[in-house]
């Protein structure tokens, strides 16, 4: 698909990966979406110029024509080839509290009216047991109950994990709402870990493409073991990671690097255990706890939005009524 726009002229429609963070967005950026003879990536892979305009931009500086231009601008763009722009922070910062989904839609939107989204998304308590590591990585320290509960309940206030921001309806809803279902794509994560094939096929026939990706040979972001993870946690208060790191590890401190290496080691023991069954764990069962079935009402919202057969990935889906 071709459109004027502008003083661009006639340029391929965008299509916008979205996220949601922990979905395979690292393996479609690194391995997909950065496949040249196929894609065009203007901004480059997991580009800043999609977050400062998007997101960042106040709105009385945020221009539409100046995101066409900087998009159409930043390379050259071939018949056929989809533009992409690939960013998970689009969806949201869920582990900073950070949430603007309205915000990101609207501006594609009156940029791009004529863009195709696509979804990532990833059974609930999945993704909050991959998030809170990622949260810890970064340098956290809190509690995941608290980042869910803290807040929850109180008017005028909200936790930094926002359960809403997991009902992937919503979000599906509103893109469909704004480009129309048929230009808006959901990917769970489940399904390229079942089969890659359909996953790919998915993305080519919703972009027009004859074309096949090789599947992920390796988990592309390997995390801690949970041991590890809780040590980290500790670490994190009595010696936080710097607020500007170097960009080269060997610049970093030598207390930083000392750090990171007892972790590394830890973690390699902790994998050893888990091997045997000496590694604790529980932090799935805590989350299983703090959620219960709440997702279940937003994943047969999803099913039948999209299509998609949740309970089959080990969503839970409610019973139709």
């Amino acid at each position: 698909m071709t459109v004027n726009h502008g003083q661009q002229g006639l340029c391929p429609a965008p299509v916008f990966h979205i996220g949601f963070h922990k979905t395979a967005t690292t393996y479609l950026q690194k391995s997909v979406f950065s496949n040249a003879d196929v894609f065009t990536l203007p901004w480059g892979n997991q580009p800043a110029e999609a977050i400062e305009h998007f997101v960042l931009c106040h709105p009385e500086r945020y221009s539409s024509d100046a995101v066409r231009a900087a998009l159409y601008g930043a390379a050259p763009v071939a018949d056929g080839k989809p533009v992409v722009v690939s960013h998970e922070a689009l969806s949201g910062n869920p582990i900073h509290g950070l949430y603007y989904m309205e915000r990101v839609a609207g501006r594609i939107h009156a940029g791009f009216p004529d863009a195709r989204i696509i979804i990532g998304i990833r059974e609930q308590r999945s993704m909050l047991n991959s998030i809170y590591f990622q949260y810890i990585k970064q340098g956290g320290s809190r509690k995941l109950r608290d980042m869910i509960c803290v807040n929850r309940d109180r008017p005028g206030y909200r936790p930094t994990l926002r359960m809403d921001h997991f009902e992937y309806d919503l979000t599906i809803a509103h893109y469909a709402q704004l480009f129309g279902a048929d230009n808006v794509l959901v990917l769970p994560l489940e399904l390229l870990r079942h089969s890659p094939d359909t996953y790919i096929a998915r993305i080519s026939g919703f972009l027009g493409l004859d074309w096949h990706a090789p599947a992920p040979a390796k988990v592309v972001n390997a995390r801690r073991s949970e041991a590890a993870m809780r040590l980290e946690r500790l670490v994190n208060r009595v010696l936080p990671i710097p607020a500007e790191k170097a960009s080269q590890y060997n610049d970093n401190p030598a207390w930083f690097r000392a750090r990171q290496k007892l972790l590394r080691l830890s973690d390699q023991g902790f994998q050893k255990a888990a091997g045997i069954g000496l590694a604790p764990s529980g932090l799935r069962d805590e989350i299983a706890e703090l959620v219960g079935q709440s997702f279940a009402a937003s994943n047969a919202r999803t099913a039948a939005l999209t299509g998609l057969d949740l309970a089959a990935l080990a969503y839970p889906v409610a019973p139709a009524a």
